[in-house]
C-alpha cells in the first residue's frame, strides 16, 4: 500500500520530469527561432533550383538523344556529364539526439518501406538514431539484414562536413534522401527528396523553358551535378533539423501535460492517504474514550 512519504517522492520525481521537459521545450523553441525562417526561405529557393536542374537535364537529354536513339516513354532521365555506375543509393538522415518525438519513427518507417521495394539500392545512414534504428531492425530481421554505410555528422552540418558523403554518393546514378520535413508546429512529415535532377515521364508532364547555355550545356550541367547537388543535400539536412525541433517541442509539450496530470493524481492520492490516516487516528481516540466510560 502506498504511503504518504512514497507519494511525496513520486511527486518530486514528477516535478523533475516536468521541469526537464519544459527546459528541453524552451531550448528547442529558441533553436527553432534561429533556423526556421532561413530553412523555409531556402526551401522555396531550392525547390526552384531543383526545377531548373531538371530542365537542364532535359535539355542535355534532348541534345544527346538527337544523336542517339529516342528515349523510351517510361524511362527515367539519367543523362550525366559525370561517370556514373547506373545504381541507386538511398540516404537516411536522422538526428543524433534522442527525446525528439515521433518524427524519427515516421521517417524510418517510410525509409524501410521504400527499401523493401528497392532491394538493390545501397544504403547510407547519417545520424546516431538512424544507426540505432537500423541495428535494431537487423536484430529483429536476422535473415534479411540490411547492409549500410554510416557517416557521423555534427549537430550543425556545414558544406565541408558533407564532403565524405558526397565523395561516396557522387558515382551513383540515382540519389534519394529520406528525412523529416517541417510543416508547422503541430505537424512534421517524412519525405523523400531526389537530389540528382530526376523525374519519370509518367509522373509529371515535362514543361521546359528554352535556355541559352553559356559557355556550354555540358559545363552548366556539370556545375549542377557537382555544386547544386551538394547544396540540395545540405538543404535536406536543414529540413531534418527543423523537423526534429518541431517534433521535440510537441513531444515535450505532451510530456509536460502528462507530468502535470500525474502530479494532480498523486496529490489527490496523498490527500486520500492523509484522510485515511486521520480517520484511523480518530477511530483510535474514540475507542480509547470508550474504554474509560
Amino acid at each position: 500500500m502506498a504511503t504518504t512519504k512514497l507519494v511525496e517522492e513520486q511527486i518530486q520525481i514528477t516535478d523533475m520530469v516536468r521541469s526537464l521537459a519544459q527546459a528541453y521545450e524552451e531550448v528547442a523553441v529558441m533553436q527553432m527561432q534561429t533556423v526556421r525562417d532561413s530553412v523555409l526561405s531556402s526551401r522555396d529557393f531550392f525547390k526552384e533550383i531543383a526545377k531548373v536542374y531538371f530542365e537542364v537535364k532535359v535539355s542535355y537529354m534532348q541534345e544527346i538523344t538527337k544523336k542517339t536513339r529516342k528515349i523510351a516513354k517510361q524511362a527515367v532521365l539519367s543523362f550525366s556529364t559525370l561517370e556514373k555506375n547506373g545504381k541507386e543509393v538511398v540516404i537516411l538522415i536522422m538526428p543524433n539526439e534522442r527525446m525528439i518525438g515521433n518524427i524519427a519513427n515516421v521517417v524510418f518507417a517510410q525509409f524501410i518501406s521504400y527499401i523493401k521495394s528497392s532491394p538493390e539500392a545501397k544504403i547510407v545512414v547519417v545520424g546516431i538514431t538512424g544507426k540505432s534504428a537500423l541495428e535494431a531492425y537487423n536484430m529483429a530481421n536476422s535473415k534479411n539484414k540490411l547492409e549500410y554505410t554510416y557517416f557521423a555528422m555534427p549537430k550543425k552540418v556545414k558544406v565541408e562536413d558533407l564532403q565524405p558523403v558526397v565523395d561516396y554518393i557522387i558515382k551513383y546514378e540515382h540519389v534519394n534522401v529520406f528525412h523529416g520535413k517541417f510543416i508547422n508546429l503541430i505537424r512534421q512529415e517524412a519525405t523523400k527528396t531526389n537530389i540528382t535532377g530526376e523525374i519519370k515521364y509518367n509522373e509529371k508532364e515535362i514543361e521546359t523553358h528554352h535556355y541559352l547555355f553559356e559557355p556550354s550545356l555540358d559545363v552548366i550541367l556539370n556545375f549542377f551535378e557537382l555544386q547544386i547537388f551538394v547544396y540540395l543535400l545540405l538543404q535536406a539536412f536543414s529540413e531534418s533539423e527543423l523537423a526534429k525541433l518541431g517534433s521535440r517541442i510537441n513531444a515535450m509539450e505532451v510530456s509536460t501535460k502528462n507530468a502535470e496530470k500525474l502530479k494532480n493524481e498523486l496529490i489527490l492520492q496523498k490527500r486520500v492517504i492523509q484522510r485515511s490516516i486521520s480517520n484511523k487516528k480518530q477511530l483510535q481516540r474514540i475507542a480509547g474514550i470508550a474504554l474509560w466510560i
